[in-house]
């Protein structure tokens, strides 16, 4: 199975298996559905393309919210 791909604008993302080559910004390109497109597609790198240039279909972006708590600040005061 396949899927379609255009870079990012201003980017250049490696072929899988040919490092040497590029996918570029300026037209889709079919690529194996595989994990290195996955990471890709989810690291902002690579888009998903339709079929159709004009329908060009971006992944969900994720919400940027932390649910980490924050770190207690540092003591700087010396003990007298």
């Amino acid at each position: 199975m396949h899927i379609n791909v255009i870079a990012a604008p201003g980017l250049q993302v490696p072929l899988e298996d040919k490092p040497r080559e590029y996918i570029n910004d300026s037209a889709a390109q079919p690529v194996p559905d595989s994990a290195y497109y996955h990471r890709r597609i989810a690291a902002g790198e690579l888009l998903l393309a339709s079929d159709s240039p004009a329908e060009q279909v971006e992944p969900p972006t994720e919400p940027t919210t932390s649910t980490a708590k924050p770190r207690a600040k540092a003591r700087t005061e010396k003990p007298e």
